[in-house]
């Protein structure tokens, strides 16, 4: 049995002034309304946001390969998927622009990125890159003003592949960071490179949980959290590098290297 086709949608311009109401509707090509309730779970091919308009309400989630269109204020209070189905996908938030979600996936069960530079803006509450085995997920935040604000947990390789890259001066802050979450995992690698590079958690900060993590400051990069475990449980293999004029990694609590794994620590 063949799958059905999936359908080009556009967010209607009045929603700029319904983000807030219980229903947010989509509209097909040919004109048909598709709503998308609290709850509700959409699923497209190509998305088109008007500027100005939002595309899901909170509790709703959407799952897209490509999204066109991006305006000066994209406001969304549900989750958004990158990279679904199996095709490459990737968006770029720059000067004036902003993205505000729920909770973000980058690689959900394909290939995602995320590019934030010249003082673009992302904020969200938790964040996975790399979700499924076939997920692979990469953020890259680059140079000064540009930033990525969680205010819930960052982790980078849940059961796929994950990669975040924080340079020139970009700053990524959330509760809690993860690299490499899961044993069958592809892992996850985090990079702070470069003057004012900053990646801050105000929760704990794991490299190699239950997979393979990799960590690297390097050249005035700046990572700091509470505390912070190289090699957590069993299966759990954790790198940590820091390297170069000014690069640090701060631990304001204590630092475990190979708590219940194996972890490996250069400076």
């Amino acid at each position: 049995e063949e799958e059905e086709p999936w359908i080009p949608l556009s967010v209607l311009p009045a929603l700029q002034q319904a983000r807030h109401s219980e229903e947010f509707v989509f509209e097909t090509d040919d004109g048909t309304q598709v709503p998308l309730d609290t709850g509700a779970l959409l699923e497209a091919d190509v998305v088109e946001i008007v500027p100005g308009a939002a595309f899901a309400q909170s509790g709703g989630t959407l799952r897209v390969n490509t999204l066109l269109g991006f305006g000066n204020a994209w406001i969304s209070g549900g989750n958004l998927h990158l990279g679904h189905p199996a095709g490459a996908w990737a968006y770029s938030v720059s000067s004036g622009q902003s993205l505000d979600v729920r909770n973000l996936t980058i690689g959900y069960d394909a290939s995602g990125t995320l590019t934030v530079h010249n003082g673009g803006m992302v904020s969200n509450t938790d964040s996975i890159l790399g979700e499924l085995p076939q997920g692979e997920g990469t953020a890259t935040v680059d140079g000064p003003a540009a930033t990525w604000t969680n205010s819930g947990d960052l982790t980078v390789g849940k059961k796929g592949k994950g990669t975040l890259s924080v340079l020139n001066g970009g700053m990524v802050s959330n509760r809690n960071g993860i690299l490499g979450y899961k044993w069958d995992g592809a892992g996850g690698t985090a990079t702070v490179d470069g003057l004012g590079s900053t990646w801050t958690n105000s929760g704990y900060l794991t490299v190699g949980r239950d997979g393979k993590g990799t960590l690297n400051v390097l050249n005035g990069g700046m990572v700091s959290n509470s505390y912070g475990i190289i090699g957590a449980l069993p299966l759990g293999e954790g790198t940590a590098t820091v390297d170069g004029l000014g690069a640090t990694w701060t631990n304001s609590g204590y630092l475990t290297v190979g708590r219940g794994g194996k972890g490996t620590l250069s400076v």
